[in-house]
């Protein structure tokens, strides 16, 4: 009987333990936010209480003559002059020796029927302050199946924004309340872009390109 017992109180701890974590996932859940961007610029982002503008997402295409392929390129601005310094460092730099990484995290992808790519991951070439802009270079360096025109291409970027309220988060912290902002342009949404051949990408946002991919080649990709 004694033992029963015994069974019955660790059962009970058990589940109340698994009650709480429950509670506490949930909790967190409706502490995250997710929104679904449907027009640019956007500008009611933000990091703590600081407004971030989600200013504007420009694409390209450049054609390789000897491969015959085609590869995407896309470059988005968000307009951070609400922003201090301190803010700025710990949302686009990351600190691998905390094991902290930048409270901003983009992403992009992109789909093109004509060349039966759906929803492929664009690797991120760099990012850099660029006066009160903060700029994210994407370019699929490792993509050559696009044997067609990629003007049909739509593109989703996710935006990833931890909210600190002050204190060193680490990658570990799954407390961490994030914002989520979901944009896509070309596709079901309202928003089109014009994908505008790589001549045409601006002469800073270029050398930007160049200086990122030749670090990648420097790393062994």
């Amino acid at each position: 009987m004694k033992r029963i017992a015994v069974l019955v109180i660790i059962a009970a701890v058990c589940f109340t333990g698994c009650e709480t974590t429950r509670d506490q996932i949930e909790q967190q859940q409706a502490k995250n936010k997710k929104e679904d961007i449907s027009d640019l610029p956007y500008p009611t982002m933000y990091y703590n209480d600081v407004p971030l503008e989600l200013k504007s997402i420009s694409l390209y295409q450049s054609y390789d003559s000897e491969d015959y392929t085609y590869t995407p390129y896309c470059v988005v601005r968000i307009d951070a002059s609400e922003a201090s310094e301190e803010d700025l460092h710990y949302l686009c730099n990351p600190d691998l020796g905390q094991s902290r990484y930048a409270y901003m995290q983009v992403d992009c992808y992109y789909t093109s029927e004509s060349n039966k790519i759906s929803f492929d991951r664009m690797p991120s070439i760099s990012h850099y302050q660029d006066g009160d802009d903060v700029v994210y270079l994407f370019y699929d360096y490792m993509q050559s199946d696009a044997i067609h025109s990629l003007e049909d291409m739509d593109v989703d970027v996710d935006i990833e924004i931890i909210q600190s309220n002050g204190e060193l988060v680490k990658m570990t912290d799954t407390a961490a309340t994030k914002y989520f902002y979901n944009i896509n342009i070309n596709g079901d949404s309202s928003i089109k872009v014009e994908v505008k051949d790589d001549t045409e990408i601006p002469t800073s946002e270029n050398t930007m390109f160049e200086k990122g991919f030749g670090e990648i080649i420097q790393r062994g990709f």
